[in-house]
């Protein structure tokens, strides 16, 4: 199920819920964890960051592993990131999010900072941030502009999908 239902003239996504009114937020977390865990985590995304002031090809992977702390359990139950709405909106998206992540555009990179007591930060080196403007259409049929902030962490096993989440208002998408 794909809830991508057109484009604006500018070619950013236009996306609606595919789940019924009223789905429990469980259902929804429920199968982004499947989805990352039995075909994200085998799917890596390829990105392009900026080093040195040329474009660099990485490889993005989703890590399967569910613990309290770990990157899967900040993308399915919330990072801080936006209000109730906005992860309300995220877990609607579950079915679109990887597509979302593949037309992002980089932003900027910056060395890690330790993250004591934080194991899903253990030795990560350092994080690329990307964003990617869409439509959110909600239930009532209002257009409701939006973007995605996508998280990458570069440790020493290569580069890791840590965070996304869907915020309301569009951003400039330039260097």
């Amino acid at each position: 199920k794909y809830s991508l239902v057109g484009r604006t003239a500018d070619g950013a996504g236009i996306y609606k819920t595919n789940y019924p009114l009223n789905t429990p937020k469980s259902v929804k977390q429920a199968d982004l964890i499947d989805i990352v865990q039995n075909v994200w985590s085998s799917k890596p995304i390829n990105l392009k960051i900026v080093e040195n002031g040329e474009y660099v090809d990485i490889t993005a992977k989703f890590n399967p592993e569910l613990t309290e702390r770990s990157d899967l359990s900040k993308i399915a139950f919330g990072n801080r990131k936006g209000k109730a709405a906005e992860q309300r909106m995220t877990l609607d998206l579950a079915s679109d999010l990887y597509q979302i992540a593949e037309e992002s555009r980089f932003m900027f990179s910056k060395d890690a900072k330790p993250k004591p007591n934080n194991p899903a930060h253990d030795g990560v080196t350092k994080y690329h941030y990307f964003l990617t403007n869409l439509v959110y259409k909600d239930d009532a049929g209002n257009y409701i502009p939006s973007h995605m902030n996508i998280d990458v962490k570069r440790n020493g096993e290569g580069d890791w999908f840590y965070s996304f989440a869907i915020e309301k208002g569009s951003v400039p998408q330039a260097l």
